[in-house]
């Protein structure tokens, strides 16, 4: 976890009155577009220049690396659109793909990725370049070339990094020998998303030309990239892919030609996934692949094993287990002792290692017949989407596990790890925000997700490597509970600063749920989808970002705010077609007497009033130290539709350039403005019986007029055929009746109601009635 220094004295200056504010919405915050250079090397100090909107006044850069990795030494300019910026990153610092927020007065932007590497990223190579490892950093614009002197055989890797900083770039890579001739071309790596990987063996020496462009002939002056040149690993994935800490192990690279490389994992390394630079020992240059730290044990696949009388032998379980399918329809095999009663999941990675495969999990009992299969399952989170299988033993013997590419495809880069595990009760957690800018002494919400399995109880909420006065109110999700808006709340005394902290969920004591981690899903790019519903989503390689930003959270603690607000409504219900109010009443600091503006925003059908959208907008008047408390109103449009969803509510204010925001949070559920039941349900006549029943009009408080309720009697039974609630009227009492010759069977009536709500007809679900028609049973006579 990282807490990076800003000098005092910067601090001093820069943050003498604090902001507010949540990152992850659009308009209100900074908002970061590219980094120039997008990769710093490491064991040096690097300008780099952060371009985008609402960038001034900076006062520092959060980051994800591990804390001590990266020091702001210096902020060199700091305007709207560029802040400039010396940082020293150490000479231990992990390379790979990590999370970076620049801090403003007003607040933290959003997620950008950038890299770090062995290679220090020039703005331009020698001309020719012949000196290797190499990297230069660009714009994936046209077409940038660069001349390479090389010798005949010699062999190099290159490596374009931009896809993979999450834009919608593609790049493509062309190598001409001395005559202008193609003598390469490589596109997408499976894996990296659309970057590329590979090496190339070059026939004739003398200078070559590599020609770097966007494949589709796009460009966009946010679109950087990363190239790396050099006699290095063309390899993105390894197998084992998973090492246990303070063990050394030796890692395949399929993609190398199966070159094997000792790898030791110190023994304080986190658990969880990382990236880590592999090398030969002659390399000045490394390639970057994530690993698993897992105390689990790993067992790699012994060929052959193509079939169950070949399997690769699990002697113990949990355990981790590893192989590529190397050829076109290539099938590996595992086998398991297990006993009647035990139940196990099995769980597949590759989109999480770099992998080109898409695997699929076979059960095979111990007669060899299939009892279980499975391909792609969506998981909670939407980041990874693979086979996994819950199964459980029927009776002792001897299993298989068969893993094989759904699309029987196959290559060096296909390989897989499968999880395997005793099933235990679990439950996973999803933070909707991932970065919060909260003044001392308030506080900022917190939405979190909860899925649960085979687990009911209570969750306890633990903060971790938290500024000290930090809390989480409330800090335990309710037995049952699927869902939980915390309070992120500091006291006065709490530090002002940047730091990163985690989140944990601990089921109660005594029941046999693990500490699950929180999560988040941050949004790297603005990819625009609709106005309706959808403003932004993630692209595909947003989904899968590096694992230290997925389970980190990014703090900016500033002074106080001039003003705080409490909700007094924490839910709200909009009748379709009407309008509801929720009171806003904000409460100054003596001598604040600046206007306060509200915004919000959500991720269903709600939508600024300009934004032209068909379902809910929102109105809210300004509050002014004359007229502090205001009501703001939600407004239905003609196609909203039923449902409830959280809506996120932000106050802002100026104090000179400065801008204070507090994110707040309500419940926004949508309903028909009127409802109609029947009393009772359920009834039970006999042939010539009637029976009075009650239709009842309930109406939301914002509409009070006439409602008509239609029936659609079956033949044999007797009802009014329409019946009007007059304004005001709340219920009537009808009479059904059940024609003498008819049969005796069962009838479901519905009510169908309908009422002109403002300027559209308004139709609720139909109430129903269970009708059974029985005979009478005729009286015992007695003796």
């Amino acid at each position: 976890m990282s807490r990076f220094p800003v000098p005092v004295t910067l601090l001093a200056m820069l943050l003498f009155a604090g902001s507010a504010h949540c990152a992850e919405v659009g308009g209100l915050h900074p908002f970061v577009e590219h980094v120039e250079p997008p990769a710093v090397g490491r064991g040096q100090k690097t300008r780099i220049a952060i371009v985008g909107s609402r960038l001034d006044r900076a006062v520092g850069l959060w980051t994800s690396l591990p804390q001590g990795s990266l020091t702001v030494t210096a902020i060199i300019a700091s305007n709207p659109d560029r802040t400039e910026l010396e940082i020293e990153t150490a000479a231990t610092c992990p390379v790979g793909l990590y999370g970076l927020r620049l801090a403003t007065e007003d607040g933290l932007s959003n997620l950008h990725l950038f890299a770090v590497d062995d290679l220090a990223p020039r703005a331009a190579l020698a001309d020719p370049q012949a000196e290797f490892p190499a990297a230069v950093a660009g714009q994936l614009g046209a077409s940038d070339r660069y001349r390479l002197q090389v010798q005949a055989g010699q062999r190099l890797t290159f490596d374009v990094v931009a896809s993979r900083f999450g834009h919608d770039s593609d790049p493509l890579v062309t190598i001409y020998n001395a005559s202008g001739r193609r003598v390469a071309q490589r596109d997408n790596s499976p894996g990296l998303f659309f970057d590329t990987c590979f090496s190339h063996t070059f026939v004739d020496g003398g200078v070559h030309t590599i020609e770097v462009r966007d494949a589709r002939f796009q460009n966009s002056p946010h679109w950087r990239y990363l190239l790396r040149i050099g006699d290095f690993p063309a390899a993105v994935t390894s197998v084992p892919s998973a090492v246990q800490p303070g063990s050394t192990t030796t890692l395949k690279l399929p993609e190398f030609g199966g070159a094997e490389i000792p790898f030791t994992l110190l023994a304080d390394q986190p658990l969880g996934v990382a990236y880590h630079s592999i090398r030969r020992p002659s390399d000045r240059a490394g390639a970057w692949i994530p690993l698993l730290a897992s105390p689990i044990p790993s067992v790699v696949e012994r060929e052959p094993n193509n079939s169950g009388d070949d399997a690769t032998v699990v002697e113990a379980i949990p355990a981790l287990l590893h192989g590529v399918l190397d050829s076109p329809d290539d099938r590996d095999y595992f086998t398991f002792d297990l006993k009647k009663g035990e139940r196990l999941s099995f769980r597949a990675e590759t989109r999480t290692i770099q992998s080109s495969a898409d695997v699929e999990l076979r059960v095979l009992d111990a007669s060899g017949r299939e009892v279980q299969r499975s391909d792609d399952v969506s998981l909670p989170g939407g980041a990874l989407e693979e086979a996994f299988i819950t199964y459980n033993v029927g009776q002792d013997g001897k299993y298989r596990l068969l893993v094989r590419d759904v699309t029987q495809a196959g290559g060096s880069d296909f390989t897989y790890r499968v999880e395997v595990r005793h099933v235990k009760p679990r439950v996973q957690l999803l933070a909707e925000t991932s970065a919060f800018t909260v003044p001392q002494n308030s506080f900022q919400v917190i939405p979190i997700g909860v899925t649960r399995v085979d687990y009911n109880g209570p969750i306890t909420l633990r903060l971790e490597h938290a500024p000290a006065g930090l809390t989480l109110e409330p800090d335990t999700i309710a037995t049952g509970a699927n869902s939980i808006v915390c309070a992120l709340r500091t006291t006065a005394a709490t530090p002002v600063g940047l730091y990163a902290f985690t989140l944990s969920g601990q089921p109660a004591e005594g029941d046999s749920p693990q500490e699950a981690p929180v999560t988040v899903q941050p949004l790297v790019d603005r990819q625009f989808i609709n106005v309706d519903l959808i403003k932004h989503a993630l692209r595909d390689n947003q989904r899968y970002l590096p694992p230290s930003v997925r389970h980190q959270f990014a703090l900016q603690v500033t002074p106080p705010s001039p003003f705080s607000l409490e909700l007094t409504d924490s839910a709200i219900v909009l009748p379709r077609y009407q309008v509801a109010e929720l009171p806003l009443s904000p409460v100054r600091q003596a001598g604040f007497d600046g206007p306060i503006s509200f915004t919000a925003s959500s991720g269903g059908q709600l939508g600024e009033e300009t934004q032209g959208r068909k379902q809910v907008f929102y109105r809210f008047p300004i509050a002014t130290a004359q007229q502090p408390q205001v009501a703001g109103t939600f407004h239905s449009r003609s196609q909203a539709n039923e449902g409830q969803e959280r809506v996120d509510l932000f106050a802002t204010t100026l104090i000179g350039s400065r801008r204070v925001t507090l994110n707040r949070s309500v419940n926004l559920s949508i309903k028909p403005a009127v409802e109609v039941t029947i009393e009772p349900a359920q009834l039970v006549l006999s042939p010539g019986k009637s029976s009075k029943i009650k239709l009842v009009a309930k109406r939301l408080p914002s509409f009070t007029g006439p409602v008509t309720v239609t029936t659609n009697p079956q033949p044999g039974v007797t009802l009014p055929s329409a019946v009007v609630l007059v304004e005001g009227q709340t219920q009537a009492e009808i009479e059904l009746h059940v024609s003498g010759e008819t049969k005796p069977r069962r009838e479901r009536i519905r009510f169908t109601a309908t009422a002109t709500v403002g300027n559209f007809q308004e139709e609720p679900r139909p109430a129903e009635l269970d009708l059974e028609i029985k005979l009478e049973t005729p009286p015992t006579s007695g003796k």
